[in-house]
């Protein structure tokens, strides 16, 4: 089983680290800032693990220190997410700078240590997921263009992120959701040359609900040895229960709000929680997209109606 590596992009406020907190609450999140991940509590319930760090050096080390831990020795609760990605490559940027590494040598020293952070996650098998914030695409005056991707110090290192991640995620917001859906989405298009993106699993199609862990899921349901972060202890029961909400939007629910009344009234759940109830609704009704709606169906979704 191998480990996914994600990078994930998008602006302010679009649901990264809110994506994040739900599909691996069992991570270490590292981040340069504390409080970015308060949302937690409100909407799972649960707090998760923040630890500031000041750079990718930093990162790795503190890595490879907390997989030491006896909670990690399983693979399926070995997750990392580096939150404000681009912020750590930046301030990793002026570290480099600081300590007297000048021109084309800075960027040759930071593109390795992103290299070197994907190399470690596969030699240790560490599902990882880094969010960056969002750089639009740019027009040369020579009339080239330079595709938007996730927010680096340079393009040539938005570049590389393809390159060292099995899935490179575009965050929007899609105008056409309604409420209770939330409405970011993740897009990948490798047709479309103005966004960097990419899904080596061949499930994600132009626009699914932000669920990274539902597209690993449906990537191992595929048929691909990927690892899916296992779910807290005690709270197990939420795969079978966004079973149920996957299954019945197929059959027995017409609307995803009436799979949220059905799954509120369904007998024998160990919890009646509103959040956790929540997170099973958002996670089937993702996983019932991604199997309708994912890469291999996309050509053909409007000519067949199943």
């Amino acid at each position: 089983m191998e480990p996914a590596i994600v990078t994930a992009y998008a602006g302010s406020g679009f649901g990264k680290s809110l994506d994040a907190i739900y599909s691996f609450p069992q991570a270490v999140f590292l981040t340069p800032a504390r409080g970015g991940l308060v949302a937690a509590q409100v909407m799972i319930g649960r707090t998760v693990r923040e630890e500031v760090v000041p750079t990718l050096t930093a990162a790795k080390t503190r890595i490879v220190q907390i997989l030491k831990e006896p909670a990690y020795k399983n693979p399926r609760n070995r997750v990392v997410v580096l939150d404000d990605f681009s912020i750590l490559c930046e301030r990793t940027m002026l570290q480099l700078e600081d300590a007297g590494v000048k021109g084309w040598d800075v960027w040759k020293q930071l593109g390795r240590q992103i290299q070197g952070t994907r190399d470690y996650a596969l030699d240790a098998t560490v599902t990882t997921a880094m969010n960056a914030h969002i750089a639009p695409p740019k027009k040369l005056d020579s009339g080239a263009l330079i595709p938007g991707g996730p927010l680096m110090p340079s393009q040539k290192l938005s570049g590389i992120l393809p390159g060292v991640s099995t899935l490179v995620l575009r965050g929007e917001k899609d105008a056409f959701v309604q409420p209770p859906l939330w409405p970011g989405v993740w897009c990948v298009d490798t047709n479309d040359g103005n966004w960097l993106t990419k899904d080596r699993y061949c499930v994600v199609g132009p626009k699914v609900p932000m669920n990274t862990r539902e597209i690993l899921f449906r990537a191992a349901e595929a048929g691909h040895k990927v690892i899916v972060p296992a779910r807290l202890p005690g709270l197990e029961w939420l795969d079978a229960a966004a079973e149920k909400v996957a299954e019945g939007l197929t059959s027995a629910f017409p609307t995803p709000q009436a799979a949220a009344e059905g799954l509120a009234r369904a007998p024998g759940l160990p919890s009646k929680d509103p959040r956790l109830l929540r997170w099973a609704w958002r996670d089937g009704v993702a996983r019932h997209r991604l199997r309708t709606e994912g890469a291999a169906k996309a050509l053909f979704a409007a000519f067949i109606a199943s």
